[in-house]
């Protein structure tokens, strides 16, 4: 068996945290059924969530499932399969593919392991992993946004064989997917990992990861040679060519993060200066079309974004949002994108929690079709664009309370 060949590390985690020790059950199941399911020869699909902390998430899994399969099944793709994702869920459309894609094995009795990392955990995934439940997948969801509660209980847990995600112990988003991604590989097989351990750096700065666990990490890939500088340009660059690649499966995100460190630094140094001036003109853009209003003690700074950035541009508007907020100076505030039947927000308020305020706005509109959620600071709400006035009336009130 595989398992007896592969001794658990003996340094189980890359830092300390109590957080991931609370979790360890849970890395050491996930690890469990992926070994199994390389020893019985079933298929294994691996999604993730096409930024720098879904591929940062999924790319060690991936070489650790690797390095333990057998040669003759590595260059079959029925076997083992990573596809990344635009959307920042599980959709149904995604589980209809997978499940038409593995049905000849599902009918023989090869049912796969569906992997989902840096999503997974919200109420927009439930209906698609109950679909794959019923079709007998085993699932492992790795994530480290906040999870879709009813009654108190995450939803998605009691649908899945696993699901790992520091909210359920108490601990919070700092905890990013490339983070978790990195910890369960090196439980999978330790001898995978030297070569992926600036990864939970490169996810945690590019996905505004902080606290302790960040600083702890940053630590790590000091050691292995990374300076912040070199970590946030690997970052950029890996969004940059996830933006562009969508869901293609690429081997080009591999090849920048795991490439030698003087190959990264030439590699990068061609594609900043780029991203940099597309970033300044975007910004630039955004605040000269903004509009601030007081609301108590801070400001709502809005924007159509929509009418300032091309679907097809980079950045895209979510990021776009996220470096308007960056670049306003330190207070109180909250940057509101406006698109089409949707608002993406960021926050500095400590108290604003945006999946609280998307709950209060499903039971007053039920006729809206209100999705969506993310972070508690950070995320979008989707909504049928008819609404969209009335929508911000209330969350102009909201936020007043």
């Amino acid at each position: 068996m595989i398992q007896s060949d592969n001794p658990l590390p003996k340094k189980r985690f890359l830092v300390e945290s109590p957080v991931l020790d609370k979790l360890e059950d849970k890395f050491l199941k996930a690890a469990e059924l992926i070994k199994k399911a390389i020893d019985e020869a079933s298929p294994i699909i691996l999604k993730h969530h096409g930024d720098c902390d879904g591929y940062c998430g999924a790319i060690p899994i991936e070489l650790a499932i690797d390095s333990l399969m057998p040669r003759r099944s590595r260059d079959s793709w029925r076997f083992f399969r990573r596809m990344p994702s635009r959307t920042p869920y599980y959709d149904y459309v995604d589980v209809l593919k997978d499940l038409t894609s593995y049905y000849r094995d599902i009918v023989s009795g090869k049912v796969p392991l569906l992997m989902i990392v840096d999503s997974g955990s919200s109420e927009q995934d439930v209906l698609a992993l109950k679909k794959a439940r019923q079709f007998g997948l085993k699932i492992i969801v790795i994530d480290h946004h906040e999870p879709f509660r009813l009654e108190g209980k995450i939803v998605v847990e009691q649908i899945v064989d696993v699901f790992i995600n520091p909210h359920e112990v108490g601990g919070d988003a700092s905890l990013v997917a490339g983070m978790l991604g990195t910890e369960l590989a090196r439980l999978i097989n330790e001898d995978c990992s030297k070569n992926i351990e600036h990864l939970p750096a490169v996810s945690g700065i590019t996905d505004k990861s902080s606290g302790k666990i960040l600083e702890d990490y940053l630590e790590v890939a000091r050691k292995r040679g990374y300076d912040l500088e070199l970590l946030k340009a690997l970052g950029k660059c890996v969004d940059f060519d996830a933006f562009f690649l969508g869901f293609m499966e690429s081997g080009l995100v591999e090849d920048l993060l795991l490439s030698p460190i003087n190959e990264q630094k030439i590699k990068t140094a061609l594609m900043i200066p780029e991203i940099r001036e597309r970033e300044r003109k975007t910004v630039e853009c955004l605040k000269r079309y903004s509009k601030t209003e007081k609301i108590k003690d801070f400001e709502l700074v809005s924007v159509k974004i929509n009418e300032l950035i091309d679907l097809g541009s980079y950045p895209p508007q979510g990021k776009a949002v996220g470096l308007f907020f960056d670049s306003l100076k330190e207070g109180k505030v909250i940057v509101a994108g406006i698109g089409v039947g949707s608002v993406t927000f960021r926050s500095s308020l400590p108290d604003f929690n945006l999946n609280s305020m998307i709950g209060e706005m499903k039971k007053r509109f039920e006729y809206a079709q209100i999705e969506g959620g993310g972070h508690k600071s950070a995320g979008t709400i989707h909504f049928v664009d008819s609404s969209q006035d009335e929508i911000m009336e209330f969350i102009r009130e909201y936020l007043a309370r």
